[in-house]
């Protein structure tokens, strides 16, 4: 391999990990359409009457990873049963 085709490899390389970097934080930050707003706005309404628990007195975390993410809850008050 010659010194050109290393040099652009590993431009190929930068651009590509730049890429991955930039692309998620550009969908995080992009806006809400009507449809995503009204959705979390049925799951708030509805969320009372299919929750085991109450939603008042929980402590509720979403952690993000590569397979989609992970839902805790926690309260200091109740008996919080497994799903």
């Amino acid at each position: 391999m010659t010194a050109l085709q290393q040099s652009r490899q590993r431009l190929a390389i930068v651009a590509a990990l730049a890429f991955a970097c930039v692309c998620p934080a550009l969908l995080a930050a992009a806006p809400q359409s009507p449809a995503d707003a009204q959705r979390q706005q049925q799951v708030r309404e509805n969320g009372s009457k299919v929750m085991p628990f109450s939603l008042d007195q929980t402590r509720h975390t979403f952690e993000k990873n590569a397979t989609g993410g992970v839902h805790s809850r926690s309260s200091d008050t109740l008996a919080i049963p497994t799903m």
